[in-house]
């Protein structure tokens, strides 16, 4: 499996519309939502023309101000910073320059940027040696399940107090998914029983959808649960829907009515039918019940390797009472999401777009930081041991 194969989504190599090198010196008048569409493969080469190197990077630069997803929620001398740094390497460049090269430039220019989901990558790895830095393996232990194809495993671990349920939970498919199969009825059937304590592994846990994370944490609750998120935002300017387009031509099982819907939507917001963002609001939940409550021991483990929806559920579960976090701090790809590919077809360079932004009530903004445990792990140390050692030593 290479680095991140669970960000990174696997597409063809694949072509978009680009101008000549000539015309990609006015931007603006130059590129189009058209300019996004992909419209054929495109064969890649391992050494890129001047040329080529200049229309990737001016196609890159117009999608990130036009159809990225948190360009209106970073500051704005930041974006500008990043892709004024990269057009400036690629108007210096002479000569035969490798997609690597040209790779590795692009990812330490999204570098400046903070968001965990912006990322460049060629076939399949990573470009950069700070991007490589950054999703380092965890280091309070690994997953108790070697399941790693399985979405949950169940497993009991014996202590001196009790045979303690431990759920271990490797990514997060949508509820459709048949990954879930039993994990709720499981659930359901150990919560009833009360055990002195549970455990819940998100030790290389990643994302998907948040769906399931919700649904744990309501049951945990017993009720709707309190949440700082505001809303979340999504762009839908022509830009963002013409890369939206290209994953729904590409998505197997995408039916022709789906696709036509679609392409319907992508022609609308060209013709200005549609507002360039939507805000999903949530609701403010300002008190719990605490008899509805599960009020037995949970452990949660997490590591920097738990990312996106895995950080949600540690979000949602962070004001209960009986949840207590052990680990270390999570890996901080909290605030950008929904994901699309622009595949740049001189190098078939894929750059992750990043199509939405999720706000705070308390403004609240940890990017690359992540969630805290409540009980920090020494770094090397196995934050299981550590926990079944806690409940040992826990009156009943």
């Amino acid at each position: 499996m290479t680095p991140m194969s669970w960000i990174l989504l696997t597409f063809l190599v694949i072509s978009v519309v680009s101008p000549s090198s000539a015309q990609s010196a006015e931007l603006s008048t130059t590129y189009s939502p058209d300019s996004l569409l992909v419209v054929a493969h495109s064969k890649i080469t391992g050494r890129l023309s001047v040329s080529q190197v200049h229309d990737d990077v001016e196609l890159l630069v117009y999608a990130m101000h036009h159809a990225y997803g948190g360009r209106d929620f970073i500051p704005a001398d930041l974006l500008q910073k990043a892709t004024v740094s990269l057009k400036s390497w690629a108007e210096t460049r002479s000569g035969v320059i490798t997609p690597n090269e040209l790779c590795r430039e692009i990812d330490h220019s999204l570098l400046m940027i903070p968001d965990g989901h912006l990322i460049a990558f060629f076939n399949g790895q990573f470009c950069s040696k700070e991007r490589k830095v950054l999703f380092q393996s965890g280091k309070v232990g690994s997953n108790i399940s070697i399941k790693r194809n399985q979405t949950w495993d169940f497993i009991v671990k014996k202590s001196t107090k009790a045979a303690i349920p431990v759920f271990s939970i490797h990514r997060f498919p949508g509820l459709e998914d048949p990954g879930w199969k039993g994990f709720e009825k499981k659930l359901d059937e150990i919560m009833t029983q009360r055990p002195f304590a549970m455990i819940i592994d998100l030790r290389g846990a990643h994302g998907g959808g948040d769906a399931m994370a919700r649904i744990i944490a309501r049951k945990l609750y017993g009720q709707d649960f309190p949440s700082q998120v505001e809303a979340i935002v999504r762009s839908e300017t022509p830009e963002t829907l013409a890369l939206w387009l290209n994953s729904f031509r590409r998505k197997p099982g995408t039916t022709r009515a789906e696709l036509t819907e679609y392409e319907a939507k992508f022609l609308h917001a060209k013709s200005g039918q549609i507002p360039s963002e939507r805000k999903i609001l949530f609701p403010l939940v300002r008190a719990i019940d605490v008899k509805k409550l599960y009020s037995q021991n949970v452990f949660v483990l997490t590591d920097r390797e738990c990312v996106s929806t895995c950080e949600y559920l540690v979000e949602y579960l962070k004001d209960h009472p009986a949840v207590t976090t052990v680990g270390e701090n999570t890996g901080g790809l909290i605030h950008f999401g929904n994901v699309c590919p622009l595949v740049l077809p001189h190098s078939g360079i894929t750059v992750q777009i990043p199509t939405q932004y999720r706000m705070y009530r308390d403004q609240r903004f940890l990017e690359r930081q992540g969630y805290e445990p409540k009980s920090r792990v020494i770094p090397g140390t196995d934050a299981l041991k550590i926990v079944l050692k806690l409940i040992n030593k826990t009156p009943r």
